[in-house]
């Protein structure tokens, strides 16, 4: 059995689970739409995805690809609102989902979508020698899985209960049946169901897709019978914003993501455009023993050391929102504040009087391909940091490389990084939990008051447990286990092509080619 080596933590705002663009915002500008059902669109991402197999990471430039190849037994539309995708219907508690399963989905093989081959899905992330990163995330630990292809049901029983349970599992793509025989497929191909085949993948450069005929089983029963949704799809990675928007405005891209200043500049050109609140940017701090934050004092002085404020509209360009839990505000089921008086003040004198007894050395890391903006934002951070007497090094590396430090090496003291999930329960296996390499609790957090939080939070179905989310969420900021800094706020263009936004992004059968 291949092992894992890692959770990548897509600190992009192109995240979903930790990866994916951000959904709703408001569409602006023209569009004429040309009667053309075919021809090419091609599309930015701003880091090569790596790893194509859907079970094994949480990149969002992995699960951008994945979302033209494969299919999700639900989707995720808004605010603790889900949408049909292999599953027409379910019911759940916190302990026990039952999917029905749409009739007649083909894989991109020809061979059916069954009960049965959801059930082998579902079942090699709840295996914890398969190490898959939705494992506890998306899939609880001690799940059971039953299939009837009679009945086309699944039944997914777990003794740790989750309230959003089917929120989980719109977390997964689903693969067909010879990709899970045979998982060296997905590697750098695909096997699924989804609206697009991929048709070529070269690592750093590009990944082709072609159009499915006869898909009719998307979100809602999106189809690929529209006019004017694109016959190929070209994923082109540009990890540059500044090259990304002269791409924009010369024509060598139709749809782009920008996060930066360079909005300012397209904004100019009344091109297609939806904006929205993506991933809160937080500062997460590793605890284990032996790092300047295992001490609860020394953590605390750390974030009174930084004007998180001020770092935050850095980060952001100025563009960003201030962040109001952990959850992405814009799909949360749980609505509130968690933030405003849990975190500890700015004050660098309180800070100082701390950290100088000891003079802490910190690496700091943080994702270079999450915006131009970050690095001074990170600049900042050092310099305030030091001036509170703690010893600053920067390390700036890419979303992949940021993985194994956070999963594999454990070579960091304070991290910057988005984590865009779409309920509270998503994140519970990163914040309590064994830390790696036996699980994915980073910052090896150890927060009595959040797990009890969580404990009473689970005994409840949905929303009924949002209190004690929120009570968790309090507790985590209070002792200084996160800082807040800034939610991204992301803006997607669109030149000659429009589109529509959910939870994992850019909605492949919702793209169209305009004049």
């Amino acid at each position: 059995m291949r092992k894992f080596s890692g959770v990548t933590v897509a600190a992009t705002a192109m995240a979903v689970l930790l990866a994916g663009w951000a959904s709703g915002g408001r569409a602006e500008s023209g569009t004429s739409l040309a009667p053309a059902p075919s021809g090419t669109l091609t599309m930015a991402i701003p880091t090569d995805p790596g790893n194509l197999d859907p079970h094994l990471t949480l990149l969002g430039a992995a699960r951008t690809v994945g979302s033209f190849t494969y299919d999700n037994l639900v989707n995720v539309v808004g605010p603790g609102k889900l949408a049909s995708g292999l599953a027409t219907s379910w019911k759940a508690t916190p302990k026990r989902a039952e999917l029905t399963i749409r009739r007649g989905v083909k894989c991109s093989d020809g061979t059916p979508m069954t009960a049965s081959v959801i059930k082998r899905n579902l079942e090699f992330i709840a295996d914890p020698a398969n190490r898959s990163p939705y494992f506890g995330v998306a899939v609880p630990p001690t799940s059971t899985v039953t299939a009837n292809n009679r009945t086309r049901t699944v039944v997914l029983r777990t003794k740790i209960p989750n309230p959003f349970l089917v929120q989980g599992l719109s977390l997964v793509q689903i693969v067909c049946a010879r990709g899970m025989a045979n998982r060296s497929l997905l590697d750098k191909g695909a096997v699924g169901s989804g609206p697009y085949r991929l048709v070529e993948a070269v690592s750093g450069d590009h990944y082709t897709f072609a159009v499915r005929q006869g898909y009719n089983w998307g979100p809602n029963g999106a189809t690929t019978s529209a006019a004017r949704l694109p016959a190929r799809v070209v994923l082109r990675i540009v990890p540059n914003e500044t090259t990304a928007a002269n791409l924009m405005l010369t024509g060598g891209l139709n749809v782009a993501q920008i996060v930066g200043d360079e909005r300012a500049r397209l904004d100019k050109q009344k091109l297609f455009k939806r904006v929205s609140i993506g991933s809160p940017l937080e500062f997460f701090f590793n605890e284990k023993p032996g790092h300047p934050a295992a001490n609860p004092q020394v953590r605390r002085a750390l974030i009174r050391a930084m004007n998180l404020k001020q770092i935050g509209t850095i980060a952001t360009s100025g563009r960003g929102a201030r962040v109001t839990q952990l959850v992405r505000q814009d799909l949360t089921p749980c609505p509130g504040d968690t933030v405003n008086g849990s975190v500890p003040a700015y004050n660098s004198n309180a800070a100082r009087a701390v950290l100088s007894a000891s003079s802490p050395s910190v690496k700091l890391i943080y994702p270079t391909d999450a915006g131009a903006a970050i690095a001074p934002a990170m600049e900042l951070a050092q310099q305030q940091l030091s001036v509170a007497g703690a010893k600053v090094t920067l390390a700036g590396m890419p979303t992949a490389a940021l993985q194994g430090a956070l999963f594999a090496t454990g070579d960091w003291d304070v991290v910057l990084i988005g984590i865009g999930v779409t309920s509270p329960a998503q994140l519970t296996p990163f914040l309590m939990g064994p830390s790696p390499p036996n699980g994915t609790n980073f910052g090896a957090i150890d927060n009595a008051v959040y797990k009890a939080s969580v404990a009473r939070a689970t005994r409840r179905i949905g929303a009924a447990g949002c209190k004690f989310w929120l009570e968790g969420e309090r507790a985590l900021f209070r002792e200084g286990d996160i800082a807040p800094s800034n939610a991204l706020t992301v803006a997607v263009y669109g030149n000659k092509a429009v589109f529509a936004l959910d939870a994992s992004g850019v909605v492949p059968t919702s793209l169209r080619l305009t004049r």
